[in-house]
């Protein structure tokens, strides 16, 4: 319940920090005021969802300067002593574009100018920090739709940011989970709490 009140409270900070237009929340660039916002692509719909949403403001309001970033994980120490740094450079390097790659197309789509970052590491520590090196107003993540139960247990990527970082961020929700994975469930564990709770209501 202490997370679940965390995030709550956490959500009515955001909102009221973008109720309110001041100065340390935008970004002057010749004389205009850009928005700068981080969004984390892995490759997944989710991503797209969140990508299609940065897209309907920009349409709205096109003074925003927008960062893409994909993080790789590192590779198990067991499999990376037998590379090359080059080679598990170059191998992250292909992951980190083909993950990018459709929403790059969105976003060229619509004539949309953005940067792109590619990292390996522990996802939310990454995304803090750039958003803290770039400056950024705001972090938009796609997610999917989950409780906060469920966060809980996997102890999601929007979790950790929540507990490291004080720039706002937007969560846009994107496809659904099975009902098992919606109540916190496997779902490789899906077929045996099936069974259980059919013997327990025999």
């Amino acid at each position: 319940m202490h997370l679940e009140a965390k995030i709550q409270e956490r959500a009515v900070q955001d909102k009221e920090a973008f109720l309110i237009s001041s100065p340390q929340n935008t970004s002057s660039h010749g004389g205009s005021s850009m928005k700068r916002i981080l969004l984390p692509v892995d490759g997944s719909k989710n991503s797209e969802f969140a990508v299609r949403h940065v897209v309907n403001q920009f349409i709205q309001n096109s003074a925003m300067e927008i960062h893409l970033i994909n993080i790789q994980p590192k590779l198990p120490r067991h499999i990376g002593r037998f590379l090359s740094k080059q080679n598990v450079q170059e191998w992250n390097q292909q992951k980190s574009n083909l993950a990018l790659a459709n929403v790059r197309r969105i976003l060229e789509s619509h004539a949309i100018p953005h940067s792109v970052i590619s990292k390996t590491g522990d996802r939310a520590k990454i995304i803090a920090d750039e958003a803290r090196r770039l400056r950024c107003d705001q972090i938009v993540l796609g997610t999917a739709r989950k409780n906060s139960f469920t966060r809980m247990l996997e102890n999601s990527t929007t979790n950790k940011l929540i507990e490291i970082t004080n720039i706002p961020i937007e969560v846009v929700s994107g496809e659904s989970v099975s009902p098992f994975e919606r109540w916190g469930i496997p779902t490789a564990g899906a077929g045996i709490i099936a069974t259980l709770l059919g013997v327990i209501l025999d």
